[in-house]
């Protein structure tokens, strides 16, 4: 009965720290906790597998992806023809939602190397992993003037501020250190080395539309624009023109674009039986020094009426229509060196294990913070070790805007060789069309385990039996 008091007042204060920050997923919510994985130690540097040494199957040993989208499903946003099989594009939905703000993330993930060794009590781990990340915000009035034009919109301003679009592309070199601070804490710390590969960053992004009509009914749109966006190329393929060639040594060193991130975290053993970690991940930025070019736009009174073009004689009428605009719009192009923040994750858990170590049942409240945005997940799991090969996992996890993902996973223990497969939302294989948030994660380790195998990951080996001592005996002298 302790320990339930216990989790129900933690509970109690995860449910009001999330709810009074202004928040709006999270990746690979299923691998948080799964301690007999090494790529756990990603979401939390405090977890190390029972195992004195690692290696990741280079390219396989971790793959992962995952994509977020707030507005719309693929069935809500395209419909069937009647009496027809073909698909036609419709947005009225989403605009008739009135959401305000849309947002739509995706990621994918690739250990290029993954290395880890035990050192007394101590796990050591290295290697070098490739990332992506994609963000796009949009309005409800962008969306609006791409679906309906401006014609319904006279004598009234659309907002478009904030619509942009963020592009992240890099090579982390990671070295992490996992250890016992006492008997019941154990605690991790990662550093990464990171190689800028590509990035879109807006700056700024404020841009207004106005529609209205003058007494020749002719409708004209005036646009009022603060914008800038940085960009940088592919840098460490030192493609600076199309004649220059590919080469993979630039690829992993050449590092014009540096930056640097902290990861650490925390895993508490609160009881026998419950356990209480946390952990705060991509603390750094990139300086972005090579390969740059930015863009900006500032002008109070650019007005479009439209153009006369034949659309069907003009065989390049879309180029006329793309100069038009070029002669219409003044972009600036310059080059300037500039760093972008990581986007933060943040994770904080909380587990309660069976006496005999084999179940488990786990919180989670993760996060990741974007500009102007927190996207948060909340997830509840049940994950069962049956024997020394075969552990499974099941999870429920909730989004904002995708509130059913039901999870399920499994790992494979064939010392030397693991193989694991986690997703978030079993749903993406079944209902594809239907879903707003798609995870799956997998990879092959090999794995030299240590001397003695426990049922459970836990900080500590289970307590040896007591053997009790007899009562002595009286002598009578």
């Amino acid at each position: 009965m302790k320990d339930f008091k216990l989790i129900r007042k933690l509970t109690v204060l995860l449910l009001i720290s999330m709810f009074t920050i202004n928040l709006a997923g999270q990746n690979e919510m299923s691998l948080y906790g799964l301690r007999l994985v090494p790529q756990s130690s990603y979401s939390n540097p405090a977890f190390s597998p029972n195992a004195n040494f690692v290696i990741g199957i280079p390219m396989l040993s971790g793959i992962s992806g995952g994509i977020y989208n707030t507005a719309f499903s693929f069935d809500e946003l395209f419909k069937k023809k009647i009496n027809s099989d073909s698909l036609f594009l419709n947005f009225a939905p989403v605009i008739n939602k009135n959401a305000g703000m849309n947002f739509a993330t995706g990621y994918a993930e690739n250990d290029v190397l993954f290395m880890g060794f035990k050192t007394g009590k101590t796990f050591i781990s290295f290697g070098i992993k490739q990332l992506l990340l994609t963000r796009l915000s949009y309005s409800d009035d962008f969306i609006r003037l791409l679906w309906e034009g401006n014609t319904d919109e006279a004598n009234r301003t659309l907002d478009l501020s904030n619509s942009n679009f963020d592009e992240l592309h890099l090579m982390a070199y990671h070295l992490g250190i996992a250890f016992p601070a006492g008997q019941k804490i154990n605690i991790g710390f990662r550093l990464n080395l990171l190689q800028g590969l590509s990035n879109i960053q807006f700056e700024k992004d404020a841009l207004q539309f106005s529609t209205f009509n003058d007494n020749d009914k002719v409708y004209r749109l005036l646009a009022k624009s603060d914008i800038l966006v940085n960009t940088s190329q592919l840098a460490p393929l030192g493609i600076s023109d199309s004649t220059q060639a590919y080469s993979f040594s630039n690829y992993f060193l050449d590092f014009h674009n540096l930056g640097f991130s902290l990861d650490a975290g925390i895993d508490i053993q609160l009881s026998e039986r419950v356990k209480m970690n946390a952990s705060i991940l991509d603390l750094g930025s990139i300086n972005w020094n090579y390969g740059t070019k930015s863009y900006s736009l500032t002008d109070d009174s650019i007005v479009f009426t439209g153009l006369a073009i034949d659309v069907i004689n003009d065989k390049n009428f879309l180029n006329t229509y793309i100069d038009s605009l070029k002669n219409l719009v003044n972009f600036k192009r310059f080059s300037k060196n500039y760093s972008t923040s990581f986007p933060a994750r943040m994770m904080l858990g909380l587990e309660y294990y069976s006496l005999d170590k084999t179940n488990r049942l786990s919180f989670l409240y993760s996060g990741r913070f974007l500009k102007n945005n927190f996207q948060w997940a909340l997830t509840f799991a049940y994950d069962k070790k049956l024997s020394k090969h075969v552990t499974y996992k099941l999870s429920y996890t909730y989004l904002k805007y995708a509130p059913l993902n039901f999870g399920a996973g499994i790992v494979f223990d064939f010392k030397p060789f693991q193989f694991y497969v986690l997703t978030d939302n079993v749903f993406d294989a079944v209902f594809p069309a239907k879903q707003r948030y798609f995870q799956l994660s997998f990879g092959i380790n090999i794995i030299i385990p240590t001397n003695e195998w426990y049922p459970s990951e836990t900080l500590a080996p289970p307590p040896k039996a007591r053997i009790p001592l007899k009562k002595p005996e009286i002598i009578d002298f």
